[in-house]
């Protein structure tokens, strides 16, 4: 016969047995998510390094722990390890896993959107990141028929159509469709798109007056979302770069100089912009010494981060500049260099720069 005893045992072993396993339970949970954070660190610090493979590796690894833990279900892209991961593709110039992955990501948002406009925004995230990779990846085309398709069928707030008008008009820009670049500036209210745009149809003067005007106006410098390593609506630095250009380009080297002397606060790719500002400017005043010196620094910094295209014309402009002094020995040096980094870039500096 069971005594009361017996029963009060046999209950206490199962409360004992089931508060066990929930503390192993809990235990595994807290080791899983410790884990995960431990992945991202690393991750994190790969990608600060440079190292975006590993980035890479590391991410796919918290995923795949997020999956074994069920904290992500069925694979959804709406959690943030995918977004990491997009941008880590991207940094590697994986375009194609880079892509597929946003699209999922836009395509996710685009059905949350169309059951609740309060995902409106998270929607519009999604999709302007995944036309900007296209962009970024050389598809400004698609990016361009993208955006239209986009503005044509959705019901998207001014507040976000501003933006992304302005991003259609660093599309054409980059294809070099000026005109329909300024139409899309103009309408997005981008002041240095605008002064952008009508440099490259050749319009300096009203660049210039733009640019002054926003400089004039500025606060300090702010940035914004960027497509590319220029920021596009600033900050200061980069207004005085692109000031002291088109100060080059009428001639008016005295006023380049001087604008490249307000410099504040330089990103690498500023710098080596202003050093190649300045050597034009030298060497429009003939002070050739001047002029090489500035264009020796921009060089190294260009052909350290394999900006091919301005690596291309500082060459050819220092190739120009040994041709006034008579230094063959260098001459011989840069021809070599111009013919190793042949490309379209090269042809063009050298009709550009006039070096023959």
């Amino acid at each position: 016969m069971i005594t009361k005893k017996c029963l009060f045992i046999v209950y206490f072993c199962f409360w004992v047995i089931l508060f066990s396993y929930a503390q192993n339970a809990k235990s595994c949970d807290i080791d899983s998510l410790d884990l995960e954070e431990a992945y991202l660190d690393s991750a994190f610090t790969a990608d600060e390094a440079g190292d975006y493979l590993s980035a890479i590796e590391y991410t796919e690894k918290c995923l795949m722990v997020s999956r074994d833990t069920a904290r992500i279900i069925d694979d959804s892209p709406m959690f943030s390890e995918y977004k990491f991961l997009v941008e880590f593709y991207a940094k590697a110039g994986m375009w194609v896993k880079a892509l597929r992955m946003q699209k999922r990501r836009t395509d996710y948002w685009k059905n949350m959107f169309q059951c609740s406009a309060d995902n409106e925004y998270a929607y519009f995230m999604m999709f302007r990141r995944w036309a900007q990779l296209l962009s970024l990846s050389g598809a400004n085309k698609s990016a361009i028929r993208e955006v239209h398709q986009f503005i044509d069928e959705t019901n998207i707030s001014k507040m976000y159509l501003d933006g992304i008008t302005e991003d259609l008009a660093d599309y054409y820009f980059n294809i070099n469709d000026y005109q329909n670049a300024l139409k899309y500036y103009e309408k997005s209210g981008s002041k240095y798109g605008v002064a952008k745009s009508s440099a490259a149809l050749g319009d300096y003067l009203k660049a210039i007056a733009l640019l002054k005007k926003q400089i004039e106006n500025d606060k300090g410098g702010y940035i914004t979302i960027s497509l590319d390593i220029e920021q596009r609506n600033g900050p200061y630095d980069t207004w005085l770069c692109d000031l002291a250009s088109y100060y080059n380009q009428l001639g008016q080297y005295d006023s380049a100089l001087a604008y490249e002397r307000k410099h504040r606060n330089m990103s690498r790719f500023e710098l080596a912009k202003s050093y190649f500002n300045q050597g034009i400017a030298y060497v429009g005043k003939m002070q050739l010494d001047s002029a090489i010196c500035y264009l020796l620094k921009a060089e190294e910094i260009y052909r350290i981060q394999h900006q091919s295209k301005q690596h291309a014309f500082v060459l050819a402009k220092l190739l120009s500049c040994y041709l006034h002094t008579g230094e063959y020995d260098k001459i011989e040096y840069y021809i070599d260099e111009l013919i190793k980094s042949a490309s379209n870039d090269l042809l063009y500096s050298f009709s550009d720069l006039k070096i023959y």
